[in-house]
């Protein structure tokens, strides 16, 4: 392939968008059709662009014209897993993982698939194992890991989402995601006490109160303590009350200020 053509297609590939980055590599393909290397780009820009069946097509496209890279098999089980073809998704992925298995992003995308499959068990483990080879792992592996114990039939399926959510807020600090998971969990587990502890501890250190004590009412309305939910409900509603107009007035607080209003209408 000429040196220009190559140095057009990655100054296309690092600034412009993804329609654009596909013809110019569909043309590149009409002028050098055996250009194994050329399929494999297009497979990976139209799995970017939702186009799963046709990155498919080019990807195996460029196994059967001779390029071998290890990614193929990644953007394979990709494209697999969002048409929700597990099997050949969990194919393709293995050859990956047992070439690489310490790989986070393939293990991530494991405990999606096994999640997938119903194999809630497994799905969280993988998670887990995620978590354990990030230095400082992202929320959501807590969270996934936490959702597929919970989903399990496992006989400690609560309290190994609880804990592995505990260990979220150790690794990570107060993430206000985890700990509203941590909370739900704490509520299905029958554990009062320790749900409504964290939600207090929420309050007192945030600043804006308005939501925390919002969250706080639906605790107790799930507890079936109506007189504590109305007491929350109307310090949400008084710590709304002094948020500027312009906070007042967005999407979230609108939504918020009629959440209130509609709980204290029925608890009334």
């Amino acid at each position: 392939m000429p040196f220009l053509l190559l140095m057009f297609i990655t100054c296309v590939k690092a600034h412009g968008d993804l329609d654009l980055r596909i013809k110019v590599i569909t043309s590149a393909i009409e002028s050098y059709p055996d250009s194994a290397v050329l399929y494999f780009k297009r497979g990976k820009l139209r799995f970017q662009h939702e186009e799963y069946k046709a990155s498919i097509e080019d990807v195996h496209t460029s196994l059967q014209k001779g390029f071998h890279d290890e990614l193929q098999k990644i953007y394979l089980a990709k494209s697999f897993f969002k048409l929700n073809n597990f099997e050949e998704a969990n194919s393709n992925l293995d050859q990956y993982l047992n070439q690489n298995p310490e790989n986070v992003v393939g293990l991530k995308l494991k405990a999606r698939i096994l999640y997938g499959q119903e194999k809630f068990v497994e799905s969280a483990q993988h998670f887990e194992k995620v978590i354990q080879l990030t230095i400082k792992s992202l929320p959501e592996n807590y969270l996934e890991a936490a959702h597929s114990w919970q989903a399990s039939s496992d006989p400690y399926k609560m309290t190994n989402s609880i804990h592995i959510l505990e260990l979220g807020l150790k690794n990570l600090g107060p993430i206000i995601t985890i700990q509203n998971k941590l909370i739900d969990a704490h509520l299905i587990a029958v554990n009062r006490e320790q749900a409504l502890e964290l939600q207090f501890a929420i309050i007192k250190k945030t600043n804006r109160k308005e939501s925390a004590y919002f969250k706080l009412a639906e605790i107790y309305l799930q507890l079936e303590e109506s007189e504590n939910a109305i007491e929350a409900v109307q310090n949400s509603k008084k710590h709304w009350e002094k948020l500027p107009s312009r906070i007042q007035n967005n999407s979230a607080m609108k939504l918020l200020k009629n959440e209130i209003e509609q709980i204290l209408t029925k608890t009334h």
